[in-house]
């Protein structure tokens, strides 16, 4: 009995300590910080965490050299997660604003 509880709540915890340390990124005022948990979110392929840091990140880096980066991956957290006609804007808006 004792053996199926632990088993019961073992995911249960490992879910808790994902969404708390996502909770803390966004929390955080440490912008090199989040884009470098952004990219990690995305080289994992959660894209919905990532997508969720760079809407953030956006102004603080617009103007940088960071940028052109930033909006791409943005991009294709759309496309990644099968909203292709956002995905399709937002390419389009990267070619607009990068045309090299």
């Amino acid at each position: 009995m004792k053996i199926a509880l632990a088993f019961l709540f073992i995911p249960f915890f490992i879910l808790a300590g994902c969404s708390s340390q996502f909770s803390r990124v966004l929390k955080s005022k440490d912008y090199n910080y989040k884009l470098k948990m952004a990219d990690a979110y995305y080289k994992q392929k959660r894209y919905k965490n990532a997508e969720e840091l760079y809407i953030e990140l956006f102004p603080v880096f617009k103007g940088t050299d960071k940028f052109e980066e930033l909006y791409y991956k943005y991009a294709y957290c759309s496309y990644y997660q099968g909203n292709y006609p956002d995905a399709e804007n937002l390419f389009k808006g990267f070619l607009e604003v990068f045309p090299n």
